[in-house]
């Protein structure tokens, strides 16, 4: 005679029971066990040791149903782990246990725990009671987990099982905000108050004393070329972006001014435009804030965005000198841009470039110069704009201010360097504030 496997990972006699309850012959019940086992990858019984068991609990089985007995107390975590990996439901799993051993036996919160540690990957079973592990937790209970992890902590964490990446990957991301960085021999990317550095650096001094600071250096230090930094960047900043749930309340791209179009910056960037090329759904950005040294620069991001859900773009200038105007011939024929509410650009735009922001609610620009009959199309452009709000508008030259005023019919307020439009068949005027020789502000009112 031989005694039934008494240590985890499987209690006989439940599984027995069960399988009796379901009135499956001793062969079906040992291809179940022997799959059990197989799925667990632990040594089963012979079929013979198992016959004896399965003709000795249904003995059992019989004289306590027909005497009202109840069962002795089993181990719930075979049956459980037999009817999931046959893809049975948890509602019909539990709801069959517990009328084969007993309502007193299968409890509720015993059940979902198993249940869950086996949706969680665990592959082990025990009948003795047991301090609580990652892996009985609920989905919920992960779910929310992986929703207060920084981007760096869940591409990592997608790593541990298929289970765990499926879940990071349904989750919509925690992150509101990112900020990413092109810096030499470095990607600084920030979400929150978390801080990740990609580079091929080993100096440390430079962080030391950075709360919420992570330093990710190459994959393979000894193997790896200088700029595979950059390319474990992007693989963990695709894990966000290629979430369709994401959504970004402000994203921050930056070029260090510094950055030229040398291969050690310029395939990072192409890199960049890469991963977005590869999205199968533009990214929901709410804000975007771009430190741009040319066109190009914004051209890298603004395409990939969702249109209609731009509310605000903010363009600063990243030379580090003086720069000739920006050409915005390709961005103004965007849509993202055509669609976004308030801009404030900080390069010079190109002159009889102005009509290209009329559309919007609030824009604050520089220009090089502005004559007398843009601020004429101007004033009444915005006079007839249903939208418009406000805008403030830097020229190295503009006209005489005399003239102006006598040129667009001006109204003087009691108020120094104020002056005041009326809108035809409007209560509301167009308000000019002068400041200056080469700014002014006009607001509706």
């Amino acid at each position: 005679m031989v005694d039934p496997p008494s240590t985890p990972p499987t209690d006989l006699r439940a599984l027995i029971i069960y399988d009796i309850y379901q009135w499956k012959t001793v062969e079906k019940s040992y291809d179940n066990y022997s799959n059990l086992c197989d799925s667990l990858r632990i040594e089963n019984i012979s079929f013979g040791d198992f016959e004896y068991w399965f003709n000795r609990y249904s003995k059992e089985y019989y004289y306590s149903v027909k005497n009202g007995r109840s069962l002795p107390l089993l181990d719930i975590s075979a049956c459980v782990f037999s009817d999931f990996i046959k893809g049975k439901s948890a509602e019909n799993s539990f709801n069959q246990i517990s009328e084969a051993l007993g309502e007193s036996i299968v409890k509720k919160e015993d059940f979902e725990r198993w249940r869950n540690s086996f949706s969680n990957g665990n592959r082990r079973l025990s009948d003795e009671k047991r301090p609580l592990e990652f892996c009985d937790l609920s989905l919920d209970a992960v779910g929310q987990i992986v929703e207060s992890l920084d981007f760096r902590t869940q591409s990592i964490f997608r790593k541990v099982s298929r289970g765990l990446r499926d879940l990071v990957d349904q989750r919509k991301p925690s992150i509101s905000y990112m900020s990413v960085s092109f810096e030499r021999n470095q990607l600084v990317i920030s979400s929150h108050e978390n801080q990740v550095i990609y580079t091929n650096s080993t100096w440390r001094a430079r962080w030391a004393g950075r709360k919420n600071v992570r330093i990710v250096r190459r994959y393979d230090e000894e193997c790896a070329g200088d700029d595979d930094y950059w390319k474990r960047a992007f693989d963990d900043v695709a894990l966000v972006f290629r979430n369709p749930k994401l959504h970004f309340d402000r994203l921050c791209i930056n070029f260090d001014p510094i950055f030229d179009e040398s291969d050690v910056f310029r395939i990072p960037k192409h890199t960049l435009k890469s991963l977005l090329d590869s999205l199968k759904s533009k990214i929901s950005v709410r804000t975007l804030q771009i430190e741009m040294r040319n066109d190009d620069d914004l051209m890298t991001i603004l395409p990939y965005l969702k249109p209609r859900k731009i509310d605000n773009l903010i363009l600063n200038d990243a030379s580090i000198s003086y720069s000739p105007p920006f050409s915005f011939e390709r961005i103004v024929q965007l849509d993202q841009w055509k669609n976004a509410i308030s801009v404030i650009c900080r390069p010079i735009i190109p002159n009889n470039f102005i009509h290209f922001f009329y559309h919007f609610t609030h824009f604050i620009i520089s220009i090089q110069s502005i004559s007398i009959q843009e601020l004429l199309d101007l004033r009444d452009s915005l006079s007839k704009s249903p939208i418009f709000e406000s805008c403030t508008i830097t020229a190295q030259n503009r006209p005489d201010y005399e003239n102006v005023i006598e040129i667009l019919q001006l109204k003087s307020v009691f108020k120094r360097n104020f002056h005041f439009y009326p809108i035809a068949n409007s209560k509301n005027i167009l308000e000019f504030e002068w400041s200056g020789d080469s700014c002014f502000k006009i607001t509706r009112k």
